[in-house]
């Protein structure tokens, strides 16, 4: 299994238009880490494709990871970051006389966004904790707080080996039990020194978090305007997991970025 990040950003993404700040200026810099689209991410198995979100950067992000076909995709909840490339999508496939996508999501998210997909999208609800397999993936549905008004949002297992949240700031007893020891967990950490909204992760939360689940390895992703430049970050993060006592190796997630599972 392989996971690629196609998108390491918030809502607004990375860079901002007349932003001068170090880590816009950093992300204008060709190749550079910090240039950061909104969140979204591809799981393959056995040459099956599985789309994490929908983001408003769809196209590009499609375009740069070379992708021509998908068999499933799961959305984490109704926010624009993660559904504004829905047309595009649904474009996508027509142009490409692709089978219609199955999507696969919360009631309530299906619900908020019934008059926004396209006729080449098969929305499916998925009720909390429910294991289901697509494209030949084991993947369970697990409910995490995000937002002020508890919007409904998804983190998913993917078998015994991958827990994906990038909106989150926390989970029930009962979703940390089933996450506990996974693997790899690649999570929110939208704030860099502590946390501005109601739910999203500051780095320093997402480190205890973590702790809590005891993976092997961590990958935080969904960085804010807040972060340092990307390089800078990464070093100062292990320098933060060091001091907690972190267990294992953290990364700072960017887009591109390839995770052999």
């Amino acid at each position: 299994m392989r996971l690629t990040i196609l998108g390491s950003g918030s809502s607004k993404g990375i860079s901002r238009v007349g932003h001068r700040d170090a880590l816009c200026v950093d992300a204008r810099k060709k190749g550079s880490k910090s240039r950061r689209r909104r969140s979204s991410a591809l799981v393959e198995q056995a040459g099956r494709r599985i789309l994490i979100d929908v983001s408003p950067d769809f196209l590009s992000q499609m375009k740069r990871a070379r992708v021509s076909r998908l068999d499933a995709v799961l959305l984490t909840h109704a926010h624009a970051d993660a559904t504004g490339g829905l047309s595009d999508l649904g474009k996508w496939i027509r142009l490409r006389r692709h089978d219609p996508v199955t999507l696969y999501a919360h009631p309530d998210t299906i619900r908020r966004l019934r008059r926004s997909f396209p006729k080449s999208i098969i929305p499916i609800p998925v009720r909390p904790f429910r294991m289901i397999t697509i494209a030949g993936m084991n993947i369970r549905f697990i409910p995490v707080r995000h937002g002020m008004r508890g919007i409904a949002t998804y983190g998913f297992r993917f078998g015994r080996r991958l827990f994906f949240a990038s909106d989150m700031d926390a989970t029930s007893p009962a979703g940390i039990k089933i996450i506990h020891g996974t693997p790899t967990i690649i999570l929110d950490g939208a704030f860099w020194e502590y946390k501005r909204l109601r739910g999203h992760f500051s780095v320093p939360d997402t480190l205890e978090f973590a702790k809590t689940i005891r993976p092997r390895r961590l990958i935080i992703t969904q960085s804010g305007h807040s972060f340092p430049p990307h390089n800078l970050a990464e070093a100062e993060i292990r320098r933060l997991a060091k001091q907690k006592s972190c267990p294992f190796p953290v990364k700072l997630a960017y887009d591109g970025m390839k995770i052999e599972i």
